[in-house]
């Protein structure tokens, strides 16, 4: 065999061992590829709250962790245990790591993403805490259960029966107000008070009110129908109203229809004092219509017709008088007046003294504070008695 043959057969073996060497570390230690950590904690106790909790009653047995441009990577797990992975052989870069959570049946339960950021040769670590698992299927209870029943009691407990902050609740001291024998924290009373009742007040701070009272609104008082008010002759126009700014303005109407505007803004003070023409049409189907100035919508009409009347009705037109008669046209002379102090049913609209008497002078006096009394103490210190100085004492007395 020549020399040239012999050596070409070495370089041979030489290259076929440096490619075998070559793809072994290819294969174990793949180019551009770094390492991650991940760990995952387990609670064995029912009321830890460590995520995934839900691990106590056995619902999670197996955890698949995919990473992309690998195969999944299916980990059995038992309650209590602490899963910690290392996986080498990750491509290098922003890479995002999804962890799921599955049953028995391989159902995935909860799932959460981990982004890692994976260096050539170095080990990135990463948790799977619980704020970060979602529910694949409803929401998480306060054990961290997907579509769990357990809540929070009354003491911020989860599963909690409310005794561990209520002691004086259910013997009906603070802070059970109603002393139901139910534990309830800081029960409170509603607008009504009712314990823990539903009542609520409305916008205009009324309890149950239904909003309409400090609602912008007006209400005509007079005429309000049934009234005959004779033409050429003063009638008072008066309405109350609520919330509303700015003037109003006062129509007359004969039936649905506009007749006269009486005043198209005058001061909304509740009174207007009506000139009513000679000129208008006897009727019985009259109405007066109030309305804001600023809103039209916010208006009032009479509850019902009146009539104008040019026949002359006698009585009192003095609306001061005790005997005022809202329809009469001409004043008969008969007006009745109150009492000074009295009103015209015949009450004392001062005070009275102690006497019983209205706007009377009498007040409590004398040493037996009794109403207008002069009574005084006699010589012996007794009210109203009749001891007086005589005799020798007066003389002695006097001498001294």
């Amino acid at each position: 065999m020549s020399v040239i043959k012999i050596l070409r057969n070495r370089i041979t073996l030489l290259l076929l061992l440096l490619l075998v060497v070559t793809c072994n570390k290819l294969i174990n230690n793949p180019i551009n590829s770094g390492s991650i950590r991940i760990q995952i904690v387990f609670a064995s106790d029912s009321t830890e709250r460590s995520m995934p909790s839900s691990n106590s009653d056995n619902s999670i047995k197996k955890i698949t962790i995919s990473i992309p441009g690998m195969a999944p990577i299916d980990i059995d797990v038992t309650p209590g245990e602490t899963v910690t992975r290392t996986i080498d052989g990750v491509p290098i870069g922003n890479i995002d790591v999804i962890v799921d959570l599955k049953n028995a049946e391989g159902t995935i339960i909860y799932t959460q993403t981990i982004s890692f950021l994976v260096k050539e040769g170095e080990t990135s670590e990463g948790d799977a805490s619980e704020e970060g698992f979602k529910c694949i299927v409803g929401d998480k209870d306060c054990f961290g259960v997907c579509e769990g029943s357990a809540v929070d009691d009354v003491c911020d407990v989860c599963g909690g029966d409310g005794t561990t902050c209520c002691d004086n609740a259910c013997s009906g001291e603070t802070p059970d107000c109603n002393g139901a024998g139910t534990c309830v924290c800081n029960a409170v009373l509603d607008c009504a008070g009712v314990c823990e009742g539903s009542a609520v007040e409305d916008e205009c701070g009324e309890c149950e009110g239904d909003g309409s009272t400090c609602l912008p609104s007006i209400t005509v008082t007079s005429p309000n129908g049934e009234e005959i008010w004779g033409l050429d002759s003063n009638k008072d126009i008066t309405w109350s109203s609520n919330n509303i700014t700015g003037n109003v303005k006062i129509e007359l109407y004969s039936g649905s229809s506009l007749y006269q505007t009486i005043a198209g803004s005058t001061s909304n003070d509740g009174y207007y004092v009506w000139s009513i023409p000679s000129t208008y049409a006897e009727g019985s189907s009259y109405r007066i219509k109030i309305s804001s100035v600023n809103d039209d919508s916010i208006s009032d009409y009479s509850n019902s017709y009146f009539s104008l009347s040019s026949s002359s009705v006698q009585g009192c037109t003095d609306n001061q008088a005790c005997n005022y008669n809202l329809n009469a046209t001409e004043d008969d002379g008969s007006c009745t007046y109150a009492e000074i102090n009295y009103d015209c049913d015949g009450d004392c609209i001062t005070d009275t003294d102690c006497a019983g008497e209205c706007d009377g002078s009498a007040v409590l006096s004398g040493c037996d504070n009794l109403c207008g009394s002069t009574a005084v103490d006699d010589c012996a210190g007794e009210c109203d008695g009749s001891a007086v100085l005589s005799g020798c004492d007066i003389y002695a007395d006097q001498q001294q």
